[in-house]
C-alpha cells in the first residue's frame, strides 16, 4: 500500500473517526434530488468515456502509477485527465443547451480515484478527487494561456473498523 498516501490521509481518517464517535444518532438523512434527463445523458457519456480510457494501455498504466502517488500527484493526474480528449464529448454535452432550459444547470464535473487505506485498526474507503466548473474547464482547454484552472480537491468516503486490505480500485466521474 502507498505509505505516502496513507500518512497524508491519516489526519482525515482520525477526524472522521472522532466525528462519527460523537455523531447525533437522531439526525435524519435527506433524500437525493431527482436526476434530470440531461444529467443522465452527461453521466452516461462520461461513464462510457472513462470505461474506454480505463481499458486502454495508457489508462491501465496511469491507474497503476496512481497507486504510488501522493495526494498532490493524484490531483494533477485527475485534472490532466479531465482536460484530455477523453472527456471532450462529455464537455460538449454539458455545454449544449437543453430544452426546457435546465432549472439547475450542471455546475461541476468531478473525477475521483477510489481508494481503501488502513491506518492501525481503522480504515478509510472512498474517493479522492477533483471538481471543476465545466464552463471554466472548456474555456481553459480552448485557451490555456488566459489563466489557470481552479479545481477543488475533495475526499469522501466511509470508515471501517477492524483489519482490512488496502487497494486503489479505479476512477469514477460525477456531475452536480
Amino acid at each position: 500500500m502507498n505509505t505516502t498516501l496513507q500518512s497524508q490521509l491519516a489526519p482525515f481518517v482520525e477526524k472522521c473517526r472522532q466525528h462519527l464517535a460523537t455523531a447525533d444518532p437522531n439526525v435524519t438523512t435527506k433524500t437525493a434530488p431527482e436526476i434530470t434527463a440531461h444529467e443522465k445523458q452527461v453521466l452516461a457519456e462520461a461513464a462510457r468515456a472513462l470505461k474506454a480510457w480505463e481499458a486502454t494501455p495508457e489508462g491501465q498504466e496511469k491507474l497503476q502509477a496512481m497507486k504510488g502517488m501522493s495526494l498532490a500527484e493524484i490531483r494533477q493526474e485527475l485534472i490532466a485527465l479531465l482536460q484530455s480528449s477523453v472527456f471532450t464529448p462529455t464537455l460538449e454535452l454539458i455545454s449544449k443547451p437543453s430544452f426546457p432550459i435546465l432549472k439547475y444547470p450542471i455546475q461541476t464535473i468531478s473525477l475521483a480515484v477510489k481508494v481503501e487505506v488502513d491506518i492501525v485498526l481503522f480504515g478509510f474507503s472512498g474517493s479522492i478527487g477533483v471538481a471543476v466548473d465545466p464552463a471554466e474547464l472548456i474555456q481553459f482547454i480552448k485557451n490555456p494561456r488566459d489563466g489557470g484552472l481552479s479545481a477543488v480537491t475533495f475526499i469522501s468516503g466511509w470508515m471501517n473498523e477492524g483489519l482490512d486490505g488496502g487497494a486503489m480500485t479505479g476512477v469514477e466521474v460525477g456531475v452536480s
